[in-house]
């Protein structure tokens, strides 16, 4: 049965399904253009996307982490800004959330790219920067940094 998702039944495995299916479309040097919970479903334990009005080809030189990043940017930017949004809307939950796992959620972006271990790596790295700054940039807009007077640091090492 396909169902779509509700914000009050998502798990860090939706999140992993949704970025590992962004992952193959990535993968066929697509850009989806439109990534979010709205666009994508639940089929037994796999997550799926849908809505490719604005699919468009992408030229990806692999070898470069940069050439990735600067592809798929909007893809990457609507991704991680959902699943800030949604698993760290506080510095608590954001501690709680990731305490040592951002690898292996942030990972799935990259499983189904024909790239080497060395520039997966490397992207792994540059997609968390993304997510840190993203959730430093939630927190502030919730006010976080207003009352409190010290810097945000991310709980797992770049």
């Amino acid at each position: 049965m396909i169902r779509r998702f509700y914000k009050k039944e998502l798990t860090e495995g939706d999140f992993k399904g949704l970025f590992e299916a962004l992952s193959v479309v990535h993968g066929e040097r697509m850009v989806h253009g439109h990534p979010h919970l709205g666009n994508a479903f639940r089929l037994g334990r796999k997550i799926g996307l849908f809505d490719f009005s604005l699919l468009a080809p992408k030229e990806v030189n692999w070898g470069r982490p940069r050439s990735i990043l600067n592809a798929f940017s909007l893809d990457y930017e609507q991704v991680l800004g959902v699943f800030t949004r949604f698993c760290c809307n506080n510095e608590e939950s954001w501690k709680k959330f990731s305490s040592g796992r951002v690898d292996d959620i942030i990972s799935p972006l990259t499983r189904h790219l024909p790239i080497t271990q060395a520039v997966r790596e490397q992207l792994v790295r540059e997609l968390k920067a993304v997510l840190y700054y993203k959730v430093a940039q939630s927190l502030h807009e919730q006010g976080y940094f207003k009352y409190k007077k010290r810097v945000f640091k991310p709980p797992a090492v770049l």
